[in-house]
């Protein structure tokens, strides 16, 4: 059996070193009936290779996607919280008369 080869049911979208959930697979091609995976991490700069079966790369898909919705999620509370402040400033602004045609 390879070196790199991740047994069925190992936990595969963590990194090998840290443990961290960041990782990031950099490239992917097929070996007979596995995938050779790159993987990088963010957080402590490990990068590696897995030979992972298809259900191990169908959840490494299913984690990578569920982490972009998250990330997608965090810059709409992000977004939300800025306008708000904008708004609030606007709004003062207005309230002290300090809003001019001039300013548009």
């Amino acid at each position: 059996m390879p070196e790199n080869r991740v047994e069925p049911g190992i936990w595969t979208h963590e990194c090998r070193k840290c443990r961290s959930e960041l990782i990031q697979p950099t490239d992917w091609h097929r070996h007979d009936e596995l995938w050779n995976v790159r993987i990088e991490c963010p957080e402590c700069g490990a990068v590696y290779e897995a030979l992972l079966d298809q259900n191990q790369v169908t959840d490494l898909s299913y984690e990578m996607e569920a982490g972009f919705h998250a990330l997608l999620e965090q810059l709409d509370e992000i977004d939300r919280a800025l306008f708000e402040d904008e708004c609030g400033l606007f709004f003062d602004a207005l309230k002290a008369n300090s809003i001019f045609p001039m300013d548009f």
